[in-house]
């Protein structure tokens, strides 16, 4: 198994892993040439054929222009002029002629549907309108319909029968009436056919051919059984003619669905569908080997799914093997698969501003999958926040990828299916061009592995039937396929050592053997050398003529190696517990406190933590992890040792507040509270423990606004909200609010990078009323308390005096709003009378041990006078003196309190030390006997 040094370093600073990986994008806009402003229609693929996914965008929904991604890490741009004057509802990109260059279809409302057609250089695209094109075109897609080689293009209609244009065999696409009924409704009325919006093209019953599924949303036609609300699925008959099947299989549903995806998530080899829809909740629909569909949505941790979503679909973000769920509209959401049919939200994927509509692909060429997000206003009108490009951040976990060509088939291979077979199971993907709501994603298929490192087989079958099989291949590849002429699979970059370079050295970059080669930096040679950091990679042809691109290759020189603490607990100990700190992997550790040097160590004394470690280029330390002690000592009690002279019970005491007393040295019951105690009876002897809990904070404070006192208005903008500083970790435990209506209000807390911090969805009454939120609070500045929507919520206005900063006592400081200059002090947003409260701690000291014994310790029996034993008690020695007087054998015994003998020995007159530290603690007689008389003491051993 190959991996380089971004998987190296990831795996030494993250300690990722397969069953630990994460979901999380980072923005990386800034490598594009010139800013976009998208509609709804977004699409990635390859559109040059440098084995490289490359941006296909509509700027203010119309402007086609292209972004196409370099070996180097920069793009190029390619402006192709307007499609239309209108914005554009559908997009889908294909090589429609065959010539190794994409081209583009889309359209919109009435404004005809646009061909953008490339030359064989991929330079000039010459725009025309197909043929009886005049529809109000939803997603769109293209697929060979009859299998000829040649792509057709599928428009669905939102206000009759969707349209089929069929490829002529010159790249030529002619409306075509025929091919398909795509009226199964008619009835004589075409609008019963209408509301046609996501489709996907799929061969979901696995026989060889591909099917078609329709998601139908027609607005203002409220009867789930009206034929404009059901979706279709038309089944491949196999003979170039489709029949209109969906409630054969389940499939008929007749909510408002508004897209629709097939794909496995469960690794069983036939494919599932999620459907999104905006009149009740989505459907996550699982396929038991048969195409009989079990809708697991209840079950399956999806949550939030209401609203207007627009775009849904599955990849597989984290490379863990399963295909998570990425959706997008008036909310983004992404759910990643936990392998058991169960999902996860992520939390902040992205930043606050809301997508509405994406593309996902392969962006940098790192082997996981990016996703370039448009932010419209619903649904198709471009706002003015620009596209955003968000990189996807990657994890240790391993991943193949297949670029398909075709020859019998078209060139794209569109409608081919892939299967991997490897430890998780089967993993199915389909290239398809045009998903979800008119959207069009990479065509080269991503496969996650997860910690496997050898896929067993993989089985390719292109639309004309030709199967290509290959078998051991190695993750992290780029696998090039050209139907039934050649694989290549050997796109590799290898160095001695990774990518890590330090100062001054020079590093060799080697591509395998047999091939002509293209790098980044333009070098022709198998092998290159290289001092400088910088993202390398190498483009192989092998002589018969299949080319691949290899993943990314990052090269640091002298990385920063400085190692992260993980902490689990909490910093701010009790005395006598500990805090886990864990540092981030590497070869070795060292910690400055306590002398450690395994990998975590547990914290017990307060102070700052730093390990160093010894990375690739030289040392380093972390920033300290400062650990601080809440004081719990143990109670000081009356007496440790507490003497009865009959069996019975005994009064124990102890100073401080809040005490609890026990029979067992941990664990136990409470048998009593307070400074005083009153013990069960004891016979013999018995142990008694106190314990002291201590509290620290929890105080409560209130300040902001304390009311909507002045001028003022109900507001209904949520684009303006309060912006605060948290000085001490707290709880923001309610704030007072004034309602114009009562209803549903959602109130999202964020930090300072805009990501989502914490959401409420609460029913608030009309008028004043007190909301709770208990939301955490960490140190920081910036965090905003936001609503959503139109929320009918009190802001006070600029006559009304405002008091910037207001203070929550030491823990909260409101200083302001959003609304920008000197204007941000003149307003005060809908949350009043904040109460915030510092976060409790409780500490229990250690416990303190009180004896209780029966009888008088101290009082001799028997005719040896002038004998004594001290001390009395004792924990581990008894000095034992016996007159000169007395003559002859003396020996001793130790009996238990059940009359046991436990010790014995021989002793002479004078002074003698007998060590009793092997005697549990308890109440023990001791005898002598000698020639003079006997003498016995009772002695207690603790």
């Amino acid at each position: 198994m190959r991996k380089n040094y971004l998987t190296l370093l990831l795996g030494m600073l993250g300690g990722l892993g397969a069953a630990h990986a994460q979901i999380a994008f980072t923005n990386g806009s800034s490598a594009l040439t010139v800013p976009n402003y998208s509609g709804v229609t977004v699409a990635i693929g390859d559109v040059d054929g440098d084995r490289l996914d490359d941006l296909i965008r509509l700027n203010q929904g119309y402007e086609l222009n292209f972004q196409f991604q370099k070996m180097n890490g920069t793009f190029s741009a390619l402006a192709s002029g307007d499609v239309s004057s209108e914005s554009q509802w559908g997009i889908v990109v294909g090589d429609a002629d065959n010539n190794g260059k994409s081209d583009v279809v889309s359209g919109g409302s009435y404004d005809n549907v646009h061909y953008s057609r490339a030359n064989t250089a991929g330079t000039v695209y010459t725009t025309t309108n197909l043929a009886n094109s005049s529809l109000f075109l939803q997603a769109c897609s293209f697929a060979d319909i009859n299998n000829d080689g040649w792509l057709d293009f599928f428009g669905c209609h939102d206000d009759g029968p969707s349209k089929i244009y069929m490829n002529n065999g010159s790249g030529n696409l002619v409306y075509n009436t025929t091919v398909m009924n795509t009226a199964p409704f008619d009835g004589g009325n075409a609008n019963n056919n209408s509301g046609n919006y996501g489709n996907v093209w799929s061969d979901f019953d696995d026989d060889g051919d591909i099917d078609l599924y329709i998601a139908h949303c027609r607005q203002g036609v409220n009867s789930p059984t009206d034929s404009r609300r059901i979706n279709t699925l038309f089944l491949n008959n196999g003979n170039g003619t489709y029949t209109e099947s969906a409630a054969t299989y389940g499939l008929a549903f007749g909510a408002q669905s508004w897209t629709a995806d097939f794909g496995d998530i469960d690794n069983d080899e036939d494919l599932d569908i999620f459907i999104t829809n905006h009149d009740v909740s989505a459907m996550l629909l699982v396929n038991d080997g048969s195409q009989s569909y079990t809708d697991i949505y209840a079950t399956s941790g999806i949550t939030n799914m209401v609203g207007f979503p627009l775009q849904g679909i599955f990849k597989d973000f984290d490379n863990d093997g399963y295909l998570d769920i990425i959706v997008s509209g008036d909310a983004h959401r992404v759910y990643r698969n936990n392998g058991n049919n169960t999902f996860t939200q992520v939390t902040n994927p992205f930043n606050a501003s809301i997508i509405e509509s994406f593309a996902v692909g392969d962006l940098n060429h790192d082997g996981f999958l990016d996703v370039y997000a448009s932010y419209a206003e619903i649904y198709t009108t471009p706002s003015n926040t620009p596209d955003a490009l968000w990189i996807n951040s990657g994890n240790d976990n391993n991943w193949i990828a297949f670029d398909l060509q075709g020859t019998v088939s078209n060139r794209d291979a569109i409608g081919a299916k892939i299967k991997v077979y490897s430890d998780l199971g089967v993993q199915v993907r389909e290239v398809r061009a045009g998903e979800s709501y008119g959207i069009c994603n990479s065509l080269t298929q991503h496969f996650g592995l997860g910690e496997v490192t050898t896929v067993d087989s993989v089985v390719i079958r292109f639309p004309s039937g030709i199967v290509e099989k290959l078998y051991d291949l190695e993750p992290g590849q780029f696998v090039s396929v050209i139907e039934d002429e050649c694989t290549l699979t050997d796109a590799f970059i290898s160095a001695n050592g990774g990518g890590i370079l330090c100062a001054g050295q020079t590093l060799a970059l080697n591509a395998p053997a047999g091939y002509t080669y293209l790098w980044s930096n333009n070098a022709t040679t198998q092998s290159i050398n290289v001092t400088a950091t910088g993202d390398y990679m190498v483009q192989l042809t092998s002589p018969n003529g299949c080319s691949a691109t290899s993943a990314l290759f990052p090269v640091v020189v002298a990385p920063d190696e400085t190692p992260s603490v993980a902490v689990t607990g909490d910093l701010e100990i009790c005395e006598g517990s500990s805090v886990t700190l864990t540092s981030s992997s590497a070869a070795g550790y060292s910690w400055n406190i306590g002398g450690g040097t395994s990998q975590s160590i547990d914290a017990t004394q307060p102070g700052d933590y730093t390990v160093t470690i010894q990375g690739v280029c030289g040392s380093f330390t972390s920033d300290p992890i400062t650990v601080t002690q809440l004081a719990a000592p143990a109670p000081a009690v009356g007496s440790n040792d507490v003497y009865i002279p009959v069996a019975g019970t005994a009064n124990l005491s102890a100073t401080g507040s809040v005490l609890n007393w026990y029979d067992q040295p941990t664990g136990g019951t409470v048998l009593g509270t307070g400074n005083s105690f009153t013990t069960p009876v004891v016979n013999t002897q018995d142990f008694f423990y106190v314990e002291e809990v201590f509290t620290f904070g929890g105080a409560t404070e209130y300040g902001g606004r304390p009311d909507n006192s002045g001028t003022g208005q109900y507001q209904n903008n949520s684009s303006f909200y309060l912006v605060f500083d948290v000085l001490e970790e707290s709880i923001l435990n309610s704030v007072k609010v004034y309602a114009n209506g009562a209803g549903n209000r959602t109130i999202r807390l964020f930090d300072n990078s805009g990501a989502q911090v914490d959401e409420l969805v609460v029913n608030i009454p009309n008028g004043e009323s007190r909301v709770d939120l208990n939301f955490q609070l960490d140190p920081g500045t910036g965090y905003s308390l936001r609503t959503v929507g139109d929320p009918q919520l009190w802001r006070n206005a600029p006559n009304a005096p405002m008091n910037y900063p207001y203070n929550v006592g030491s823990m909260v400081s409101i200083t302001g709003t959003n609304v920008t200059g000197a204007n941000t002090y003149n307003y005060y947003y809908y949350f009043y009378d904040w109460e915030v409260s510092s976060p409790e701690r409780v500490c229990v000291s250690p416990r303190t041990e009180v004896s209780v014994t029966v009888g008088t310790v101290g009082l001799a029996e028997g005719e040896l006078i002038g004998t004594s034993v001290y001390p009395n008690p004792t924990t581990d020695n008894l000095n034992v003196v016996i007159p000169t007087s007395v003559k002859g054998n003396i020996s001793m015994d130790v009996f238990s309190s059940t009359g046991q003998r436990v010790m014995s020995g021989r002793l002479a007159a004078g002074t003698a030390r007998v060590d009793v530290s092997g005697l549990a603690s308890g109440v023990y007689s001791f005898r002598i006997n000698s020639d003079n008389g006997q003498y016995t003491q009772r002695i207690v051993v603790h």
